[in-house]
């Protein structure tokens, strides 16, 4: 036999010889399938490691090696069946006894000594007394490993066995020998060794083999021996434990049989051996190694041989392995010989043994019974009734090898006797669990063709084929029956079975589920379930589902030993080896009273070895000292551990030497004092005394193994011990297997919870992380442990002795409320917690209270009732403060992590004010003058006192207001709201109110017509921010609530509620307008009528391009045509996204030159197409327009990198919001973009979508009372806040508290200021302006701000804004005040503080957040936060968990990319569609199998005959290709004559139909009747009556010629009567159905693996963010801009905790941005920037206040310190300007800054050269260029060439040649880009790339993007700036040109707009950013008419004669000679070189 014939099966037959084997090397006995590996095929090696197939299994390689080398296989361990690991077990699951003879015998020491008699295990150490406490309750622990699983981990390859066969390293095994972790190391190097002997000689084959079979065997058993006295070795070094054992032992209590002690040893052995494999078969897999081709030429070279002889040797008797149908030889049935029933009456045996059944007796006597009627000839029914019976109570006796053999004669005899089927399924059942596959697919066949002789069986082209081909078979019955409204239950065991073999586990499942409903008390169903229940990962459900099967049949030995299987997978050892005992008891068998020889002869091996494990796993989980979690194992795809083994050798030198390390103590923590492994380390850790770390302590010897439910060793109560002791002792309590045997246990479990939550400097930040992710893992035992103590009934609040640590104490009858209960809740609201970055394992310990919330409030209010009523809490050292923050702080952050808790659990209300009430009356006594509270801050002073209550008040009315809004909810008011009148309101806004309140309708459901759209929601926490289709073509405005005090809401007014849902709905607006606008205007055009030229059509026909708006105010957006689906990816980085192709939006973008597409998308890819932008695709479909918006998700590179590659094309990457989009996209690329008559474009709108989304995310996440300083924030319901006192900082109230602002004088002074006492306010004022280098505005703002929780500081234009600022930072920083959060609006300004804060060397502990690319390089290099990570040593715990979910998100994008793989597959095979029609159209299916006679003949003379396509027609294909109707249809030229050439008639014709009219006799005679021939229709219609006439027909038959619609087709089944057309109709229709059936079920695969993805993403970035939160942890000022703040705030900065805030130039941030940023944990805000300079940038012109009609209502562009100020908030000004010459400062402080004074140093300016006057307005009346409504784009010619003549003059002179010497700005954009043009061919000018990229909006050109980035590094002289006024803010210039545009000219006919020019705002920055010349271009009369600011400058400038229509020119050479220049090239001429000629 070749190698292949014995894995691929022999040549007669599907036997797979090898295969075979290995399966029965397992021998399992419930339902369940045999299978080493995951694979559904049991004919192949399915693990032999290549370089596509799975790891090996460890017990395939090690009896493939045998099997090879001519050793016996022996057989592997049972254990290998049910899941390892299990979920949760629910309550429902019961563990209790089994009724009746079922239930488990009693356990005491005599059960146990009989079961230890009989080999079932080796007497452990206190087992006896471990077993009689028990070691499990009902409720078992769950391990992590399935519930990772669940949620999306890799799968184990779990196979069909007991207890899983496991591949791969997933995890070590569970039943391993006694300390095998320390043992099994050099055994496993020997045995490499040995191993590798074979390797080389054998399967390499180089050279001879050096030993043979018996040699190998032989070094095996050395190997073993010497493994088993190395363990014995270990065993001795722990004398108590031996005597124990021995003692046990030697009570009589030896084996019965000598084999199962030999059994016992042999299993320990081969457990360590297989161990030593995994490893190096990883090796050879990671090798590449190729095993099986090696297998292959070691079998041709030796083994292939002697096998070979061997089976043939077998072959030449008559017992050969299989017959040729793969059925095994069996050998005969064997009687019992001691029967005692072979006495019993002849003919009463059967009846007898029926009744015993019937009445639930012992299977094992009515099996006895059974076999004596056999022998006497009682055989039933036909002669096989009673041996079938015989087989199923064997089977269920848990006797498969007895009731297979029964069962087989039986259904042999019912074969013999005609009876085909009974017994059959039974049968099936046996071979299924005896592995014999393909025997149990025969015997289904034969079953399935006696009970359905018509079933639709395919010929079985091999063994593989021949279960599919089964089970179609049965599956075509199942839905047949199911169509006709039956249901046969044994066609459902069938199906049943077969999928179980295939492990389909759900299928299965609903197979039997399905026979249940029609038999519902059929015990054997019951089983079976259970065992589809228990292989598919529901052992929970599994246990309920065999107690149903034990209540119908109590007796039922199976179901019995299935429970205590499950039991044991989920830990339950105890309970499993009592089901285990009880099953063997039911075996026993009376035997007349006679004893057999063999006490073990009646009983099942499986049930002895089964329970020998259950006795192992409870020794190891509870055993000797030191085995704590020795049957642990890591995680799937950890590294291996750093330990190295500790052999018996070193454990007894480590007794008498103190330097050695003790006994399973971990080798790196003992010699380094540290573990990289954490809490995950196996071991104890224990330093040495020459650790680097270790020092001396009094603590006991940490060496002395702890056992957590001993009674010894408890820490105390909140003692902060160690991470290495309280790993030691929770090494065994997260055992899976573990549980709580006593309140003391829980007491010391708390204990060492509350040390991790410590701030001891024991304590690092990433102990207490890692400690956290260990406890708190999803799924793990840390959270059972957890749980199990939140669950505890029995919680008290009598006082409770204190318990030192780790020493003895007595049994607790309860568990402490004090010390217990509460120090676990507090560890919740612990910083540990709070504060993590994993907030996938928080939410999972706060979801333990979501879970059992109503016991946990129970516990609270009576502990609480009970202490409150006693006035005390009854312990020494715990008070009300702690006990309160606790509990506020644990149900605050319960209910705003789970936003429903308030309405799910109606105890939270009333919890909550029980806890109100609670903590008023404890305040009440503690705040009195004479407490009677016992409670340890009585003694505390009265401010103390009061400080606490104040402090603890405040989370208090927090959680208050949270039930308050969530009952508010409940009830929600359906009327309008209240219409508010404040006293505040402008005249304007009182008229709006009154506006409003008439025409105002709600969001919703509150709008009285109903939503307006599906995200029109009343609730902005469900809004999707992304906008939905319906919401983008809604016709409806949508829901804008006003922006003021007093406007109609639907939430209550002064309610920080609403102030987050109008910032919220407005700066979504400022988001969606622009997108949503353009959307609308591509609509519209969308909509003419064809023929109609509109500009999108324009646009298209140019190959797309920029839309530029009619309306001034709305933006242009670009529109890119020819979209084209490329593929779906799956990024890592960036998650699933779409890449499409366009074309490029302008010509330059399609030139030819690939080098030209490369520069024009370099630049102007900074604006078009960027990443993060949102785009819409609009795709037009039969007149019907559907929108998918998304984000762009790929960057510039790849954008270059596609234009350098595509001739006038780019490709992008985008992720859609809406799944649809994804799967249409995949439909295209399907059809390989064919969009027929679709139109698709895509728009792009200029709104940077991340750049706003995560300021939405924060507002609708954010829990409006957790917002902090609301009482200043919300609208109050007074419009005004001049009454609200600011109270100090709350961290700078506590008694005591003080500031040093010695700092200030760099430590040479001392100066304390208390912020809460007046006098200290006064005196440091004082000294400040005296003695300090502050000017007095400057230092009144600093006192203001560090005695004010909110502090505005206004600083007008030069008055050192930002050195306040540096200076408040240096104040707090020096006084340890922080973490401060430092923002500001631009990256500019943000780096310019910090550098200076670095500089100045105010605090190193500074980090910046951002990117490196926008971060000024000094900053970044010194505390860039990304740089700072990269020195960051992440703990391992973080790096493995991003390392796994990286692994996770690699294997969903395989997967993702095998899916796209298949769904756009072009050619893929014809579908198939018998079983859609089967299922959908049965009729039709009916009518296709039923073809008429002469069709079904024709087929069936055809069948055989192959297509061109090579393929042979099933019935469905020649119907479909209408080969019935080909054979009728007469020819086509039927009309021609036919030429007679002497041949007769009756031959005309016969070559084109020779094989139809063949004569079967051969001799051509012509039929009677035949017609004439002339025609060729005649020699057809001959041709053919002759070949019907043969096979019965007398006419030909008529060809079907109909066309109906295909509803008609679909309601007439006649099928075979449709014509040519019509097949055609309805196949296509049919084919499409199936193929939307395949989308569906591949799109739910595709949203799968989609969010599979999101999660691992989500987690991924957890695991990342730890290292960033530690160096954040260290951090004094954290600054970043606002976009930055709200991208970091849910992730980084809310654990950060920072106390203060502080903004700069906060006047041009949104308020929206402020409150997103706003963390709950500020104490602190202070707003520094200036109200009337340039308020924050808007896209939405409707939002804005410079809007005449709207701007008043919404007001969204007014900043948070303009609003505060506004309403009366006391705000600081800075008065002392350091810019601008006194005549320039003149115009702002006459018109906007009264109090504004002059630092002596601008007086000294020098006056400016070549200039009459230092500042001056040029009047004209020249017009400006552009129309009204081309509001961006105005320009003024006559001002460009004016300015070009200064500019020129200026640089004349040779002084201001230098960067920052001249400055013109401009109002307009287009002025801009005319004067650059102007005088780009004479000087250098530098744009900025602000006002570059709205240059690009303006018309594409990307020219100045390219020198905008370029300006940034150009150094050479005769620079001139050019900028807009928008983008010059907090910027300067010596010498500043202002052109203005706006002039109405001579005769104004349109009026005299100036537009944006009547802002107070803008007007302020662009008069005061020149420093000594200002000169100014434009219409004084326009503007005074439009500007009341405007009229006060020129009035000003008129004053001093500062104004006119020419500009006085002077030369310094000649200062008296003054010249006018009025007209462009005046100057030229007047002063050609600078001076006058």
């Amino acid at each position: 036999m070749s190698f292949n014939a014995l894995v691929s099966g022999a040549d007669c037959g599907p036997v797979n010889a090898l295969s075979q084997m290995v399966k029965h090397a397992e021998a399992d006995r419930s339902l369940q399938k045999d299978r080493v590996g995951p694979s559904a095929s049991g004919s192949r090696l399915q693990h032999l490691p290549t370089s596509t197939t799975a790891a090996p299994n460890a017990a395939d390689v090690a009896m493939a090696r045998q099997f090879f080398e001519g050793g016996q296989a022996a057989a592997p361990t049972p254990l290998q069946r049910l899941p390892f690991a299990a979920p949760n077990v629910h309550a429902s699951v019961q563990m209790g006894p089994s009724p009746q003879l079922g239930a488990p015998v009693e356990t005491g020491n005599a059960a146990l000594q009989d079961a230890w008699a009989r080999g079932a295990v080796p007497a452990p150490n206190g087992l006896a007394e471990a077993w009689n406490r028990g070691t499990s309750s009902s409720q078992a622990p769950v391990p992590s490993e399935l519930a990772q699983a669940r949620l999306g981990m890799p799968s184990m390859s779990m196979g069909m066995g007991m207890y899983g066969g496991f591949s791969g390293p997933r995890m070590m095994p569970m039943y391993s020998s006694l300390n095998s972790a320390q043992t099994s190391h050099q055994p496993q190097l020997d045995w490499d060794q040995e191993f590798s002997k074979v390797s080389e000689e054998d399967v390499k084959g180089k050279g001879k083999a050096k030993a043979d079979v018996d040699d190998l065997e032989e070094r095996f058993k050395a190997l073993a021996a010497r493994d088993e006295a190395q363990r014995m070795a270990e065993f001795e070094g722990h004398p108590d434990y031996m005597r124990d054992f021995e003692k046990i032992w030697n009570q009589s209590l030896h084996p019965p049989s000598k084999d199962l002690e030999e059994i016992a040893k042999w299993e320990s052995d081969y457990q360590q051996v297989l161990q030593s494999h995994r490893e190096e078969i990883e090796g050879l897999r990671d090798a590449d190694f190729d095993y099986g081709a090696d297998i292959q030429r070691a079998w041709e070279q030796r083994y292939g041989r002697g096998l070979t002889a061997d089976m043939n040797e077998r072959q030449d008797t008559d017992r050969p392995f299989f017959d040729p149908l793969g059925v095994p030889n069996l050998p005969e049935y064997t009687f019992e010989q001691n029967n005692p029933n072979l006495a019993a009456p002849q003919g009463t045996l059967l009846a007898r043994a029926k009744e015993y059944l019937a009445n639930n007796g012992l299977l094992s006597e009515a099996a006895l019974m059974l076999e004596a009627a056999i022998q006497k000839g009682e055989l039933g029914e036909g002669g096989y009734e009673t041996w079938i019976l015989l087989g199923e109570t064997r089977s269920m006796d848990e006797r498969e090898d007895l009731g297979l053999l029964a069962l087989r004669q039986g259904v042999k005899i019912a074969k013999e006797a005609g009876a085909v089927g009974p017994g059959m399924l039974s049968l099936a059942v046996s071979y299924t669990n005896e592995s014999y596959e393909t025997a149990a697919n025969v015997t289904l066949r034969d079953w399935l063709v006696a009970r359905y002789p018509d079933a639709p069986l395919e010929q079985i082209k091999s063994p593989w084929h021949g279960r599919q081909v089964i089970t179609n078979a049965f599956l075509s019955v199942a839905q047949r029956l199911h169509a006709e409204g039956k249901n046969d239950p044994d066609v459902q065991v069938g199906l049943g079975i077969l999928y179980y073999t295939e492990n389909a586990y759900d299928k299965a499942k609903d197979c039997f589920e399905s026979a249940l409903w029609a038999r519902p008390d059929d015990y054997l169903l019951w089983n079976r379930l259970g065992s589809c229940l228990s292989n598919g990962s529901k052992p929970e459900e599994a246990l309920n589902v065999y107690r149903e099967a034990l209540r119908l049949r109590p007796t039922y030995t199976r179901a019995i030993f299935n429970v205590g299987v499950a039991c044991l997978n989920i830990g339950a050892h105890k309970e499993a080896a009592e089901h285990f005992l009880s099953a063997l008891s039911s075996q026993k068998t009376t035997s007349g009273g006679v004893p057999p020889p063999d006490l073990n002869a009646d009983k099942s091996e499986q049930l002895w070895k089964t329970l020998r494990k259950a006795f192992e796993s409870m020794f190891l989980h509870i055993g000797p000292p030191g085995a704590a979690g020795a049957g642990r194992g890591r995680g799937r795809g950890a590294p291996p551990a750093p330990h190295t083994s500790h052999t018996a050798a070193s454990n007894a030198s480590s007794e008498s030497s103190s330097t050695s390390r003790p006994y399973n103590a971990c080798k790196t923590f003992w010699e380094t004092g540290e573990c990289p492994w954490g809490f995950e380390c196996r071991r104890k850790h224990i330093p040495s005394s020459t650790a680097p770390d270790a020092t001396n302590t009094t603590e006991p010897d940490q060496s002395t193994p702890v056992d957590p439910n001993s009674s010894t060793g408890q820490p105390h109560i909140n003692a902060i011990v160690g991470p290495a002791e309280v790993h030691n002792f929770l090494n065994t309590c997260l055992h899976p297997s573990f549980q709580f045997s006593r309140p003391a246990v829980m007491q010391r479990f708390v204990d060492a919870v509350v040390s991790a939550s410590s701030t001891s400097g024991k304590w690092t930040l990433a102990d207490t992380q890692t400690f956290l992710h260990t406890i708190a893992e999803p799924g793990g035992s840390g959270l059972l442990r957890v749980g199990e103590i939140i669950r505890f009934e029995h919680i008290s609040t009598d006082p409770q002795p204190n318990s030192l640590r780790f020493r003895q104490q007595g049994m607790l009858p309860s568990l402490s409320f004090q010390s217990g209960y509460l120090p676990l809740i507090a560890y919740f609201a612990s910083d540990s917690v709070t504060r993590s970055t994993y907030h996938h394992h928080v939410n999972a310990l706060y979801g333990l209270l979501d879970v059992d919330f109503n016991r946990f409030a129970a516990v609270l209010t009576r502990c609480m009732d009970d202490l409150i009523t006693s006035k005390s809490f009854k312990a020494p050292q715990l008070s009300g403060s702690s006990v309160f923050k606790t509990i506020t702080s644990v149900l605050y952050e319960y209910c705003t992590r789970f936003k429903t808790a308030v309405s799910r659990h109606p105890e939270f209300s009333p919890l909550v004010k029980k806890l109100s009430g609670w903590f008023t009356s404890w305040s009440a006594s503690v705040e009195s003058i004479n407490p009677d509270f016992n409670d340890p801050l009585t003694t505390a002073d009265i401010r103390n006192r009061e400080f606490t209550v104040k402090q603890l008040r405040r989370p208090l009315e927090a959680l208050e207001d949270v039930v308050d809004r969530a009952e508010r909810t409940t009830r929600r008011l359906t009327e309008r709201p209240r219409e508010l009148h404040s006293r505040n309101l402008a005249e304007g806004q009182l008229a709006s109110l009154i506006g409003l309140s008439l025409s105002y309708e709600g969001p919703g459901e509150l709008r009285e017509d109903g939503p307006r759209h599906d995200n029109d929601l009343e609730s902005i926490a469900e809004i999707r921010i992304a906008p939905t289709h319906d919401e983008l073509c809604s016709p409806f405005a949508p829901f804008l609530p006003a922006n003021f005090p007093g406007a109609p809401h639907h939430l209550p007014p002064q309610s920080m509620d609403r102030l987050l849902d109008i910032q919220f709905r407005l700066l979504r607006e400022e988001l969606l307008a622009p997108i949503r606008s353009s959307i609308s205007q591509v609509l519209e055009d969308l909509r003419q009528p064809a023929g109609t030229v509109t500009r999108l059509h324009e646009l298209l026909s140019r190959g797309g391009g920029l839309y530029k708006s009619l309306d001034g105010h709305s933006p242009s957006f670009t529109v890119y045509a020819e979209v084209r689906a490329e593929k779906l990816e799956c990024d890592l980085r960036r998650g699933l996204c779409c890449k499409i192709s366009l074309n490029g939006p302008s010509p330059r973008a399609r030139r030819a030159e690939a080098s030209k597409r490369v520069q024009y998308w370099e630049n102007a890819g900074r604006k078009r197409l960027v990443q993060g932008g949102l785009v819409a695709l609009l795709w037009s479909s039969s007149g019907s327009t559907r929108i998918y918006l998304g984000v762009v998700s790929s960057g510039l590179k790849e954008l270059v990198e596609s234009a350098k590659k595509l001739e006038g094309r780019v490709e992008i990457d985008v992720a859609f919001f809406d799944g649809e989009a994804e799967q249409r996209l995949l439909r295209l690329m399907q059809a390989r973009n064919a969009i027929g008559e679709d139109t698709m474009l895509l728009v792009e709108a200029p709104v940077l979508f991340e750049s706003i989304r995560p300021f939405l995310d924060a507002l609708q996440a954010r829990e409006p009372s957790s917002v902090p300083l609301a009482r200043y924030l919300a609208h109050p319901e007074s419009g005004t806040l001049k009454e609200t006192t600011i109270s100090p900082p709350t961290y700078a109230t506590r008694p005591g508290f003080e500031l040093n602002l010695g700092c200030l004088w760099k430590g040479t002074k001392d100066l304390r200021l208390r912020p809460g006492d007046a006098d200290s306010v006064y005196n440091v004022r004082e000294e400040l302006k005296t003695d300090s280098g502050l000017d007095p505005s400057q230092a009144d703002a600093i006192v203001d701000a560090l005695t004010s929780e909110v502090s505005l500081i206004q600083g007008p234009p030069g008055t050192g804004k930002s050195f306040t600022g540096i200076e408040l930072l240096r104040i707090l920083t020096t006084n340890n005040i922080g973490p401060i959060l430092l923002i500001a609006y631009t990256n500019h300004a943000l780096d310019h503080i910090l550098r200076k804060v670095l500089e100045d060397e105010i605090t190193r502990k500074v980090v910046r957040l951002g990117f490196a690319k926008a971060t000024d390089d000094f900053v970044a290099d010194a505390c860039l936060l990304d740089t700072l990570v990269k020195s960051e040593e992440s703990t391992r715990t973080d790096r493995n968990a991003a390392w796994r979910h990286l692994q996770t998100m690699r294997e969903v994008q395989e997967a993702m990319s095998a899916l796209m793989d298949e769904i756009v597959k072009i050619d893929a095979a014809q579908l198939p569609l018998d079983d859609y029609l089967l299922l959908h159209h049965p009729d039709h299916f009916e009518d296709l199998q039923n073809p008429p006679y002469w069709i079904q003949h024709t087929f069936e003379e055809f069948a055989g005959f192959q297509d061109a396509d090579g393929q042979v027609d099933t019935l469905m294909d020649y119907w479909s290709k209408g080969k019935d109707l080909t054979l009728i249809t007469p020819p086509a030229d039927g009309a021609r004559p036919i030429i007679h050439s002497g041949s007769s008639q009756g031959q005309t014709g016969r070559g084109r139909y020779a094989i139809l009219s063949r004569d079967p006799q051969g001799d051509g005679a012509a039929l009677r009747g035949d017609p004439p021939v002339r025609t060729v229709a005649d020699a057809w219609l001959l041709d053919k009556l002759r070949y019907f006439r043969k096979i019965g027909i007398t006419e030909v038959p008529t060809l079907p010629a109909g066309r109906r619609d295909i509803q008609a087709l679909l309601d007439d089944p006649r099928v075979w009567r449709m014509s040519w057309e019509e097949r055609q109709v309805i196949c296509a229709h049919w084919t499409n159905e199936v193929r939307t059936e395949a989308r569906v079920v591949q799109m739910a695969e595709f949203d799968r693996l989609k969010g599979r993805l999101e999660e691992a993403r989500t987690l991924r970035e957890e695991s990342l963010n730890a290292a960033k939160h530690a160096v954040l942890s260290r951090a004094q000022i954290i600054g970043c801009t606002t976009t930055g703040a709200a991208k970091s705030l849910t992730s980084l900065l809310s654990g950060v905790k920072p106390k203060v805030l502080l903004v700069e130039e906060a006047g041009q941030v949104l308020e929206a941005h402020i409150l997103a940023s706003l963390v709950g944990t500020i104490e602190h805000m202070i707003l520094i920037g200036d109200p009337l300079q340039l308020r924050p940038s808007l896209a939405n012109f409707k939002l804005s206040l410079d809007n005449p009609r709207s701007g008043h209502l919404y007001r969204f562009d007014e900043s948070l310190i303009e609003r505060l100020s506004r309403m009366g908030l006391s705000m600081s000004q800075l008065e002392v300007q350091r810019r601008m010459r006194p005549s320039i400062a003149d115009l702002v402080r006459k018109t906007l800054y009264p109090k504004l004074e002059d630092n002596e140093i601008v007086s000294n300016y020098p006056p400016v050269r070549g200039m009459t006057t230092n500042v001056f307005f040029l009047d004209h009346r020249h017009a400006e260029e552009g129309n009204n409504e081309d509001l961006v784009s105005k320009t003024n010619l006559y001002e460009v060439r004016m300015v070009k003549d200064l500019v020129m003059h200026f640089l004349r002179q040779g002084c201001y040649s230098q960067k920052g010497d001249i400055i013109v700005l401009c109002a307009y954009l287009g002025q801009l880009l005319e004067i650059r043009k102007a005088l780009s061919a004479e000087v250098t000018t530098v744009i900025d790339e602000r006002d570059a990229e709205q240059l690009f909006d303006l018309d594409g050109n990307d020219e100045l993007m390219a020198d905008a980035v370029a300006a940034r590094h150009v150094k050479v002289s005769n620079q001139v700036i050019l900028r807009t006024i928008d983008n010059f803010q907090g910027e300067e210039g010596t010498i500043v040109i202002l052109s203005l545009v706006r002039n109405s000219g001579q005769t104004p006919a349109r009026g005299r707009n100036v537009g944006f020019l009547n802002s107070e705002n803008r007007t302020n920055v662009a008069l005061s950013r020149a420093k000594e010349g200002l000169y100014i271009l434009g219409n004084s009369e326009d503007l005074c008419r439009q500007s009341k600011m405007w009229r006060g400058v020129v009035a000003e400038l008129k004053q001093r004669d500062q104004i006119g229509p020419g500009i006085p020119i002077s030369c310094y050479l000649h200062p008296d000679t003054i010249n006018i220049a009025s007209e462009p090239g005046q100057l030229s001429q007047i002063s050609p070189d600078g001076i006058f000629i």
